[in-house]
This record gives structure tokens, C-alpha cells and sequence, in this order.
């Protein structure tokens, strides 16, 4: 796939042009982004600072996808760190279900 030959900073780079063309081009859902950080920020932020807010927003979530499409096979969870593991193993093994917490960082989907 062409996506794993682009570097970190070509796929941000990437990323924000994307999120550029969706968000103040095609505005796909720019107007729901801008009343819901009114919302969220009420007078607290102008409509100059919600529309870069909601820019990179906007951004994040186009790299976090990019990211995501990225990862080879098996890669996605070599970067994460898990304590406990034996204890999901041992209700997996005697046929329970078991609950994983983790913290949201982006890309929670490697979990």
C-alpha cells in the first residue's frame, strides 16, 4: 500500500491538506463542528479560534485515520504496553468474558 511508504511528517503533511479541503472547501459537517464548540466554549473562544479549533480537529482525526490505514499487519500493537495480561488470558481460558481499561491517546484502536 502506498500509505507505508510515506513518513510520519508526509502523512501529517497529508493529513492537513485533507482536513483543509473537507473542512473549509467541501465543509462536510463544519457547521455542526463550529455550534458544538459554541456549545462546549460558549463566548470563551471567538469564531476565529472555534474555526481553527475545529480545523485541527479536524486534522487529528484525518491523520489518526491515516495512521490507522498505515499499520501493517500486526504493528498496531507493538507500541503498546500491557500489565495483567495473564489475568485476561486466565478468564479467557475458563470461558469468562473480561473487561480492558485503557486511557484514550489516539489510535485506541490498536487495543
Amino acid at each position: 500500500m502506498v500509505m507505508s511508504w510515506l513518513s510520519h511528517r508526509q502523512l501529517a503533511w497529508l493529513a492537513r491538506g485533507l482536513g483543509f479541503f473537507c473542512f473549509r472547501v467541501l465543509g462536510l459537517r463544519r457547521s455542526l463542528i463550529i455550534s458544538n464548540l459554541q456549545k462546549a466554549f460558549g463566548d470563551s473562544l471567538d469564531a476565529r479560534a472555534r474555526a481553527r479549533l475545529g480545523q485541527e480537529s479536524y486534522n487529528h482525526f484525518i491523520l489518526t485515520c491515516l495512521e490507522f490505514l498505515q499499520a501493517r499487519q500486526g504493528e498496531l500493537g507493538d507500541n503498546v504496553e500491557i500489565h495483567g495480561k495473564e489475568h485476561i488470558e486466565a478468564a479467557l481460558m475458563a470461558g469468562h468474558g473480561a473487561y480492558i481499561l485503557c486511557i484514550h491517546m489516539g489510535n485506541w484502536e490498536a487495543m
